[in-house]
């Protein structure tokens, strides 16, 4: 199974490879003097059977940076910023053993703050371990009457 740590660590991964020198928060963040990711993950859960489970996250990555000395956000940087973003992502994130097929993104900048979402739509299984956890009532005797026709 696929825990929101193996995706957090994943995302995180991503966003270093690219903003090396830009933290990655999970967090609220108070105050900061520097540029940040801060990360939100919405998770839905809807059960299909005992065994399968059916999984929806969404992703909210914002991108905030600091005010200059005037008070402003120099919007180019974030609007440079949302193609590499993006290439992080789509088409295909990997996490563990498992590829995400990631078909849609949204970006929107709100307040000064780079806003890019995506879902992961997925089926997850129980691993042995714990499908062997679940008790079923085994079948007794059944008992079946049999007949015939002759009527053909």
């Amino acid at each position: 199974m696929i825990s929101l740590a193996d995706i957090r660590k994943e995302i995180t991964i991503k966003l270093k490879s690219q903003f090396s020198n830009i933290k990655v928060f999970f967090d609220n963040v108070e105050n900061a003097d520097e540029a940040y990711f801060y990360v939100e993950f919405t998770p839905k859960a809807k059960t299909i059977d005992d065994i399968y489970t059916e999984h929806v996250i969404k992703i909210d990555i914002d991108y905030v940076l600091p005010e200059d000395n005037n008070g402003k956000i120099d919007r180019r940087k974030l609007y440079d910023s949302v193609q590499k973003i993006d290439m992080l992502f789509r088409p295909v994130l990997k996490v563990k053993d498992r590829a995400f097929t990631v078909l849609e993104t949204s970006t929107n900048i709100h307040d000064d703050i780079l806003h890019f979402t995506f879902e992961l739509d997925f089926v997850d299984c129980l691993d042995d371990g714990e499908f062997s956890n679940i008790k079923y009532e085994l079948m007794q005797i059944l008992e079946l009457d049999w007949e015939e026709n002759k009527n053909e």
